[in-house]
């Protein structure tokens, strides 16, 4: 019998502990496989990795073009740095 105070719902039952206090109550839950949504719910997270999977696959070309496009610049800051310095000891032998 479903105690009112906690609620009451199909697969829920409410009964006393096998305890000497009488204040003690136990929880147990049965899950009926045959209405459970549980299939429902993997199917919906395996969409979710699809999707997922899918969006990553979008996103892979546009990182690498952006490493790319990094790497670039730090050889070109790279180079930059070495012609300053070359200009730099230039003009040290030039005076």
């Amino acid at each position: 019998m479903a105690n009112s105070s906690y609620g009451s719902r199909e697969g829920l039952t409410i009964r006393p502990a096998a305890s000497s206090s009488s204040s003690e109550i136990s929880l147990q839950i049965q899950i009926d496989p045959i209405n459970a949504d549980l299939d429902d719910h993997i199917l919906g997270l395996r969409g979710q990795v699809r999707k997922l999977r899918g969006v990553a696959q979008e996103i892979q070309p546009e990182v690498k073009y952006q490493n790319d496009f990094i790497s670039q610049l730090l050889c070109y800051v790279q180079k930059q740095k070495e012609f300053k310095e070359t200009c730099v000891l230039v003009s040290y032998i030039l005076k």
